[in-house]
């Protein structure tokens, strides 16, 4: 399961933290600057773009217009551009569309609203370094569901985190509140610049650790966001209840990579399910995304366990059902998660023979989702079909009347894996290692050891590397694979 991404604007941000920081300080800034975007649209104009911005923003969120919403939404909010094409505006759109998973509309928002800011800054490079920050981090978000795009991801995450940390350093712990966006009459608690570091610390923590090699690297990063977070002073620590819990979960996908750090890993996740549960009960239209994902999250560690597949599938069955709930009303942003969590209930009902069509049907049901989001943007949704070809590849095959349906299922997985491998290695040279092991397996099964030689053969050809630099999760893979390759090997005269 992918890793939580943070994604909010200050201006958001301010209003969650006004509660507990009225408490702070009972001083009145003594003034309050603000430099003003120059104005591009008469007042009338802007009074019609203001009018037809809120319609839009009524219609992102009426989820009774069903599949229609997007596209309403949208036609709204290029009316709103074309009375007045302001950056502002084009944050709204782009966000708007992000959190849709529309991310090529988004990006190219997102990077003229980008320029228009950079042209601002221009005169006064300082003026916009909050707003540009937050643009370069939404950038990171968008550019970061392409795995071919990483590294442009992580340039944009950096950039971000740097303006971020600068904020942060200029500010005294001693001053009350600062000026933040410029094009906004508003004030910031110094502590928020934190925030936004900490913020943009995890969107990169989950981008490293998309590659194996840096996982180290990854956990350091995400311990430092936990470590700025738990040192918020203690009355707006509330504020950050959801981002420690983001935090928690996000390590603990991290941790549970390493097999010998399962006990470590279930405590972060169960810690960051007690947090969204809670929250959820508030607000269970915004946190019950996050109970599902920290249920899915327990039940991929659980399921390891072969004493414990009742328990995952509990898991796995409660994320389902929220899930379900969730896409009814919003099918474009929770539809992928119901096919992720459909293929891994599958392959826990997969281990009873006494349900393996009841698990065939699970997988089928992932499929019948996953193909036409593949066809629609391949780049973000092919590795999920792969992963669900794979899985139903390992249920057919135990029937040896379905064995040319099994390797038109591997083979389909390997088809979507091996072009992304070049583009990303570190992410998708385990996923063809482990599906040519599975695929060779099945023909050793069929009793066709010369078909599974040299698959089992460029499976530990792709292990031996991957073991060398991260024994603890690969070693016991590569292990097997050698076993299965020796089975395999012609009988030496």
């Amino acid at each position: 399961m992918r890793p939580s991404i943070s994604s909010f604007r200050p201006f958001a941000l301010l209003l969650l933290l006004i509660p507990f920081l009225n408490g702070c300080s009972d001083k009145t800034p003594s003034e309050k600057t603000a430099i003003q975007e120059p104005k591009q649209t008469t007042q009338a104009t802007e009074a019609t773009a203001e009018n037809l911005l809120a319609k839009a923003q009524q219609a992102a969120v009426d989820y009774s217009l069903g599949d229609q919403r997007i596209a309403r939404a949208s036609e709204y909010f290029e009316q709103v551009l074309k009375s007045g094409r302001t950056a502002e505006h084009l944050l709204d759109y782009a966000e708007f569309l992000r959190a849709n998973n529309q991310y090529r509309e988004a990006e190219n928002l997102y990077n003229e609203a980008l320029t228009s800011y950079r042209q601002l800054t221009k005169g006064n490079p300082a003026a916009y370094t909050l707003t540009i920050a937050g643009i370069l981090s939404d950038l990171g978000i968008v550019v970061s569901a392409d795995s071919q795009r990483r590294e442009e991801a992580e340039a944009l995450f950096r950039e971000a985190l740097t303006n971020y940390r600068q904020l942060a350093q200029g500010v005294s712990k001693d001053v009350d509140f600062v000026v933040i966006d410029p094009d906004q009459s508003e004030l910031m608690h110094p502590t928020v610049y934190i925030s936004f570091v900490a913020m943009t610390l995890n969107n990169l923590a989950i981008l490293v650790a998309a590659d194996s090699q840096r996982r180290e690297e990854a956990e350091a990063l995400y311990r430092e966001v936990l470590a700025i977070y738990r040192q918020m002073p203690t009355a707006i620590q509330p504020a950050y209840a959801h981002a420690v819990a983001t935090a928690l979960s996000n390590l603990g996908n991290l941790v549970a990579n390493n097999s010998q750090r399962g006990d470590e890993a279930e405590a972060l996740f169960r810690e960051a399910l007690v947090s969204y549960r809670q929250l959820a009960e508030d607000k269970p239209e915004v946190y019950l995304p996050d109970v599902a994902i920290a249920l899915n999250n327990l039940g991929n560690l659980v399921k390891k366990d072969s004493q414990r597949s009742d328990e995952a599938e509990t898991q796995y069955r409660e994320a389902l059902d929220i899930r379900r709930q969730l896409a009814k009303n919003n099918p474009d942003v929770y539809l992928p998660a119901v096919a992720t969590t459909l293929s891994n209930l599958g392959t826990v009902v997969a281990t009873n023979s006494q349900r393996l069509k009841e698990a065939e049907a699970l997988y089928t049901e992932a499929l019948t989702i996953q193909r036409p989001l593949a066809q629609y943007n391949p780049v973000v949704y092919q590795p999920a079909l792969a992963a669900t070809l794979h899985n139903l590849g390992n249920l057919v095959s135990a029937d040896n009347q379905r064995r040319e349906k099994a390797k038109a299922f591997y083979t389909e997985a390997l088809d979507i894996y091996r072009p992304l491998v070049q583009y990303d290695p570190a992410v998708y040279q385990p996923e063809i290692a482990e599906t040519l092991w599975v695929f060779g397996s099945a023909y050793l099964d069929w009793d066709e050891p010369t078909q599974a030689l040299p698959l089992l053969q460029e499976s530990a050809e792709l292990f031996a590397p991957l073991v060398q630099k991260d024994p603890g999760v690969f070693g016991s893979h590569y292990q097997q694979v050698l076993q299965l390759l020796e089975q395999a090997s012609p009988a030496k005269p």
